[in-house]
């Protein structure tokens, strides 16, 4: 009866909004929730609260079985892709890109480069590797640092205080990542070095370069001689910890990839 009553004032009274719309949300809604499962941690920080805010707290309320309501909540799913869609194109995404290009291209001039891997393999502690690191990301227009007494910023080559460098960071940057370098010599030490790291990392808060940082993720790059799968990307508040293995003396281009796969 009530059904009845509010699908009269509706102006609807064919039930053409349940028809067309019912099938079409539902369609949608199944879609959301399988690209949540596949690609959550992919997305930027505020992208991915997001969306499970909207699958989580606005589809149980979404009584799909009334017409009228259907019809309003139709709303809400506009409203959420205007968000998600300005979230997921938020300037630190590209930023993002652009770093995991860099460590890809680092990882396979390291495979392919004699001189290259010859520079890692030398490296023998964890300010070397750092060095070499941050010349390769600022090669792509990254300015790497690392958080150093209390949260303060540090520049990865000279070792010094990053606001010493604010002029040249602003003129040849195109953005700045916190990064931790961790060299590993067993697999067994994985875990805890990564753990290490993230502990590292957690204690940065947003300096003088601030505009510049891509806050939402942060990097901890395990160096070792061959190459291992990474942990898992580890979400915290409204950082992602990304997990980056470097290896030093990786097998030919062929096993790598096998290894890869």
């Amino acid at each position: 009866m009530v059904r009845t009553t509010i699908g009269a004032a509706s102006g609807d009274p064919l039930g053409m909004a349940g028809r067309a719309l019912r099938p079409e949300m539902e369609s949608i809604i199944q879609a959301l929730g399988l690209f949540q499962t596949a690609h959550a941690q992919d997305l930027p920080g505020p992208a991915r609260q997001a969306l499970e805010a909207f699958m989580t707290e606005v589809v149980p309320k979404m009584y799909l079985s009334n017409e009228v309501v259907i019809a309003s909540q139709s709303v809400q799913f506009a409203v959420f892709r205007g968000r998600f869609e300005y979230l997921i194109s938020e300037p630190e995404h590209e930023s993002r890109i652009i770093t995991e290009r860099a460590f890809e291209h680092l990882r396979r001039s390291i495979v392919v480069d004699h001189d290259i891997r010859a520079k890692w393999a030398a490296a023998s502690d964890e300010r070397r590797c750092e060095q070499l690191g941050a010349v390769h990301l600022l090669s792509h227009g990254i300015w790497a640092f690392k958080a150093r007494e209390a949260g303060a910023e540090t520049d990865l080559v000279f070792g010094d205080p990053l606001d010493k460098h604010v002029d040249e960071v602003q003129r040849t940057a195109r953005a700045l990542v916190l990064t931790e370098w961790k060299m590993i010599t067993t697999v067994a030490e994985v875990d805890s070095k990564a753990a290490e790291a993230r502990k590292q990392l957690a204690i940065y808060t947003a300096g003088l370069l601030a505009d510049l940082v891509v806050l939402s993720t942060r990097y901890v790059v395990l160096i070792a001689p061959k190459a291992f799968t990474p942990p898992k990307d580890y979400p915290a508040a409204e950082v992602t910890y990304r997990h980056i293995v470097i290896a030093t003396d990786p097998d030919n281009a062929s096993v790598e990839a096998r290894r890869a796969s």
